[in-house]
């Protein structure tokens, strides 16, 4: 219960509810910017980040997790991890001829900078959030011109402001137009480079995708053989094949077991299990460029704002991540140099590499090229995780993001960079965006059976659209699982492996 008692007082701090936010009123401060009040939000917010039991459902926004509330919970969609290439190319007009950008790009008043103008989500209108959005107008107050201190906030939207940070010695890409400035033309140059980085990676994971499925069927072949061989051996063992099959099933042989870092002989026998070995599929293989010829279900504005906004303000973005096909255990890799190789067994039988020393035993060609594609693959797949963390570091580069804060007349009242959003400013900007994709209650219906199917699924499985119905702590143990996945990839030579 001490979850959801934190998660009430972080909502009505949110709120600017009278009797919690009285301590930190002043009369020659800003309410909004105490840092009393805001060292009590964060207080919060890091407490609603531990374990909850079932009562936790949260869901993530820019580069938080923030509770969902009730009447909210199984009504919204989020973009799946492939649906979300599909935004970003939606974002940058990369699926229009390059001219589009000459009317697109827009230059500030003061000529100093280019932008490209993203899409605006609109304040909520209902009576039951008027409460939150007067919360909201006081949260951002600070960041209006004066000009505009009494005026009510209408909608929030963003600018891509560019970063012009080439060398006079380059040569930008020339946008069709004799007369086009340099300060353009420099910035669709960078959008282009962007766009090639994209096409590039898709063509990779195209062609992992095909090498992945091979990979797949040589990987069930071989297992097929590995746990013929430990039944019969078991049946040899006992003397008997059919009264003791449960018995040949998990072949017992000696192992190690790592003690503080050391390895140490264990006497006692532990069930090594070769019939336990799956073949687990690749992951964040699928195509996503199928996801730009299709209609995103619901208004795609507000989800590749807050998309765009999370890989500005630091978050890794839940991208497709692509892991390569492998045996659920006994085959376990290094990677050193972007390069992955089988961690050897030692003198004793070591559960880890049960089926490397299976596949060195066997020493036949098939095996060793079965052994090398396996690598191969892995190998591929770090690739495409690097590449995919270089795209989004390029964007960082060359942009920033501010949020637009826009008044009754499409006016822009004032201006603030995601990066320095406060965390209350963070759930304001959640409540928004929450109330522009909950879909109405009479709309379930429609989903029913696609959330009902698609519920306990693993979230970055992202071939199929799915609702998000906020996170759990089993969601976040499903999140450990998928972060061990991506620890395979994680080279030793320079640590990388987050974006």
């Amino acid at each position: 219960m001490s979850w959801l008692r934190d998660a009430k007082e972080f909502r009505n701090l949110l709120l600017l509810k009278p009797d919690i936010v009285k301590p930190y009123q002043t009369q020659n401060a800003n309410l909004t910017s105490h840092p009393g009040l805001l060292q009590h939000a964060l207080g919060l917010y890091s407490r609603l980040q531990e374990s909850g039991g079932g009562a936790k459902v949260t869901t993530a926004c820019l580069d938080c997790r923030f509770p969902v509330d009730e009447d909210k919970r199984g009504q919204y969609p989020r973009m799946t991890p492939a649906e979300r290439w599909g935004g970003i190319w939606e974002v940058f007009h990369f699926g229009n001829d390059i001219t589009i950008y000459e009317t697109i790009l827009q230059k500030t008043a003061d000529g100093e900078r280019f932008y490209l103008q993203l899409p605006a989500m609109k304040m909520p209108e209902g009576a039951e959030e008027q409460q939150s959005v007067h919360a909201c107008n006081e949260h951002f107050r600070p960041h209006f011109k004066s000009e505009f201190q009494e005026a009510r906030l209408v909608s929030i939207g963003a600018r891509l402001y560019h970063v012009n940070d080439h060398n006079t010695s380059e040569e930008p890409l020339a946008v069709h137009n004799e007369h086009h400035d340099t300060g353009r033309a420099k910035m669709v140059h960078d959008l282009a480079v962007i766009k090639g980085m994209i096409e590039e990676l898709e063509v990779k994971r195209s062609a992992l995708r095909d090498f992945s499925m091979e990979l797949e069927a040589l990987l069930q072949c071989q297992l097929v053989s590995f746990k013929v061989d430990a039944t019969s051996d078991s049946d040899l063992d006992s003397g008997s094949g059919d009264d003791e099959d449960e018995k040949g099933a998990r072949k017992k042989q000696r192992t190690t077991r790592n003690n503080g870092g050391k390895k140490k002989k264990c006497n006692e026998e532990i069930l090594c299990g070769i019939h336990t070995i799956t073949v687990k599929k690749g992951k964040g293989l699928e195509d996503v460029r199928d996801m730009r010829k299709k209609d995103f279900h619901g208004d795609s504005d507000p989800h590749v704002l807050e998309l765009i906004g999370a890989i500005f303000a630091g978050n890794t973005v839940d991208m497709p991540m692509a892991v390569a096909p492998k045996f659920s255990s006994g085959a376990e890799l290094e990677c050193k140099d972007g390069h992955h190789r089988f961690r050897m067994p030692g003198p004793e039988l070591e559960q880890d590499s049960i089926m490397v020393q299976k596949m060195k035993m066997k020493e036949s060609e098939e095996t060793m090229e079965m052994m090398r594609k396996y690598c191969k693959a892995h190998d591929d797949a770090l690739e495409l995780c690097n590449d995919t963390k270089a795209i989004m570091q390029m964007i960082r580069k060359k942009f920033t993001m501010y949020l637009c804060l826009q008044g009754p007349g499409g006016e822009i009242m004032g201006e603030v960079n995601v990066v320095k959003l406060t965390i209350l400013q963070k759930a304001a900007f959640c409540n928004v965006f929450m109330a522009n994709i909950t879909r109405p209650a009479e709309a379930e219906g429609e989903e029913e059976g696609e959330e009902e199917e698609e519920e306990g699924e693993e979230e970055d499985e992202g071939d199929e659209e799915y609702e998000d119905k906020g996170s759990s702590d089993e969601e976040d143990e499903e999140d450990e699982e998928d972060e061990e996945d991506e620890e395979d990839y994680e080279d030793e030579s320079d640590g990388s492996g987050s974006v």
